[in-house]
């Protein structure tokens, strides 16, 4: 049988929404029910900590406090925590950041409503 990464298949070839909307492939997870988000934020001037609010940003809500985030800061190295007691599914808190620190987050778990 051959290896899965020698028989590439694309969406778009095979559903219809994503070849209407240009979308040519997927991004897969290990398990049912897991979906990311994805977002860019710019640290407000005289912050210390930056509130994420996922419907605010243009995502939607997480289902519950249960989900991953991984951050990448692109301006102050090392720097950026999501604790876990700040996460609730509609929001997480980064701390340990600086004004203007570009920052990206994403946030990997259950979706509110999102059996």
């Amino acid at each position: 049988m051959p290896s899965p990464n020698k028989m590439p298949k694309n969406a778009a070839d095979y559903v219809a929404y994503c070849a209407d909307q240009g979308i040519p492939n997927l991004v897969g997870a290990g398990q049912r029910g897991v979906s990311a988000q994805m977002f860019r934020v710019i640290v407000p001037a005289l912050a210390v900590d930056y509130t994420l609010v996922f419907v605010a940003e243009g995502g939607v809500d997480m289902a519950d406090a249960d989900y991953h985030v991984h951050l990448t800061n692109h301006t102050s190295e090392g720097s950026g925590i999501a604790a876990l007691v700040t996460r609730t599914g509609k929001q997480l808190v980064i701390t340990s950041v600086a004004a203007a620190d570009v920052i990206e987050v994403v946030v990997c778990g259950k979706l509110k409503g999102q059996l």
